[in-house]
């Protein structure tokens, strides 16, 4: 079972984690961002599986991840990409705007509760 964490840590997590993938890549350690990158992805995975009350694998996670009612524009795409190219700054660009985009989600899902909520 995976532990979960509440949005802010998740965000604040990348904040923290985000500053020195940068640096890793403008100073061309391309092989030392790979782990860190990794790491970063399965995070933004839970947030964004937990955003949607779910859990996931790595064995489903391309056949489930566009089904979540909540997520980022072309998101499977997305990720396999990021996957697949751990080593390259494009890769951290994409996942980079994936967490902002993340930070809108909860946003965007606190509001329609709280409607929901008072309109009951």
């Amino acid at each position: 079972m995976k532990w979960f964490m509440n949005k802010e840590d998740w965000i604040e997590k990348w904040k923290y984690q985000s500053p020195h993938l940068s640096q890793l890549f403008h100073n061309k350690h391309y092989q030392e961002a790979v782990g860190p990158m990794g790491t970063s992805l399965n995070l933004f995975i839970d947030a964004l599986y937990h955003l949607n009350q779910q859990s996931w694998s790595k064995g489903d996670l391309y056949q489930t991840i566009d089904s979540l009612e909540h997520k980022p524009f072309n998101i499977g795409e997305r990720v396999h990409y990021i996957a697949s190219n751990l080593s390259q700054y494009h890769a951290y660009i994409q996942l980079d705007a994936l967490y902002q985009e993340l930070e809108k989600l909860y946003a965007k899902v606190e509001v329609l509760e709280l409607y929901a909520k008072d309109n009951k």
